[in-house]
């Protein structure tokens, strides 16, 4: 992590094996930088893993459930590896490199996914695997002003950089990767490099960053989840599988429906072909409660499912969650009431997605 070179104190949280910042101590702030100007955060506890041999191209393909093979030197696939029974293993994005693959997978997914690249290449004998753990320091920009951000701070066209994909620049003698890519449905921007060049660009994203004309911050884990659900983006760190599988709790989006040849394809369209009695659909209730995860669901006394998860939205005042509904109630508009343990009520309006519109969606870089 970037620890000496953060401007405020952070405060942090563990997930899976490590540690990840939260917050900075001003949420609001930091939201307020992520929806209307620009938000940087640590992203070195990722998990970042180098495929390389003979068989790198055929091994990915049976892991991602989308075309590897196919994609052009710089171009980055967001995809899922699946088990047998088609539970998201990892959420993953697949970079194709000159002589290899770069592998990179959020913090929740760090060690699951370093477990299933090496189970999964014992049958490959032309597969080599590198965990890049601590070689690397990673940060992203997000926010509807992070092109300008990034322009400034380290002096590339953003312009002719496409979504989900990558280009090389050199800065102190070093060559870094900026990647477009992001997690919050506004523009993003992924910066991998040593540690001693890492700390340099978050160096210079601070001080661009605070000459910036719109609002800037560091930032942390809980603004991301609240950017997330207001986008219905998957959450694995709360839409467990417990809840439901891919196709109830639509967490389908990075699933190529003309690819077959897959490690949990089979269970997939079996799912499909038996057709689900459950579907996920967002609501908006009054209050700011803490998480109302598991909390069961009701129509009159007709018990109709649970909340999967909910956050309190600083943007629209209101707590807003997932609901997983049997059919034919995950629809929008409609009343429920939320009976918690404890024996309150809690009336609930289900809303179609997203909870918010993301500036990014109409606004042009410059």
């Amino acid at each position: 992590m970037l620890e000496s070179m953060y401007v405020k104190e952070p405060v942090y949280g563990n997930i899976e094996d490590g540690k990840v910042i939260k917050n900075f101590g001003n949420i609001q702030e930091e939201y307020n930088a992520l929806r209307n100007g620009a938000m940087v955060y640590d992203c070195s506890g990722y998990g970042i893993y180098i495929i390389s041999g003979a068989e790198a191209s055929e091994f990915l393909e049976k892991l991602a459930t989308k075309e590897i093979q196919y994609l052009n030197v710089g171009n980055i696939s967001e995809c899922y590896f699946l088990n047998e029974e088609a539970e998201v293993v990892a959420s993953v994005f697949i970079l194709r490199q000159e002589k290899n693959y770069m592998v990179i997978t959020p913090w929740e997914h760090a060690g699951s996914t370093k477990k299933w690249l090496l189970n999964n290449s014992e049958n490959y004998s032309q597969v080599n695997i590198q965990c890049m753990d601590g070689q690397f320091t990673a940060i992203s920009i997000e926010g509807p002003y992070s092109w300008k951000l990034v322009k400034n701070a380290l002096n590339i066209d953003v312009g002719s950089l496409p979504l989900r994909v990558s280009t090389d620049i050199e800065i102190d003698g070093e060559i870094i990767q900026v990647m477009r890519i992001g997690r919050t449905s506004e523009y993003g921007y992924f910066v991998l490099g040593s540690q001693q060049v890492g700390s340099l660009v978050y160096e210079r994203v601070i001080r661009e960053g605070e000459k910036l004309e719109h609002l800037f911050s560091e930032g942390g884990l809980d603004v991301l989840e609240m950017a997330i659900l207001e986008v219905h983006q998957p959450n694995f760190l709360r839409e467990k599988k417990e809840f439901g599988n891919i196709m109830e709790l639509e967490q389908q989006w990075h699933i190529q429906y003309d690819k077959s040849e897959y490690i949990g394809y089979n269970k997939l369209q079996e799912i499909f072909e038996n057709g689900v009695q459950k579907h996920s659909v967002g609501f908006m209730c009054q209050g700011d409660f803490s998480n109302l995860s598991g909390e069961k669901v009701y129509i009159e006394e007709e018990h109709i499912g649970y909340v999967v998860y909910s956050i309190f939205s600083l943007k629209l005042e209101k707590q807003i969650g997932i609901l997983l509904l049997d059919d034919p109630y995950a629809q929008s508009g409609l009343k429920y009431k939320i009976k918690k343990n404890s024996g309150e009520e809690i009336e609930a309006c289900t809303i179609s997605s997203p909870f918010v519109r993301p500036m990014s969606w109409d606004l042009k870089m410059e």
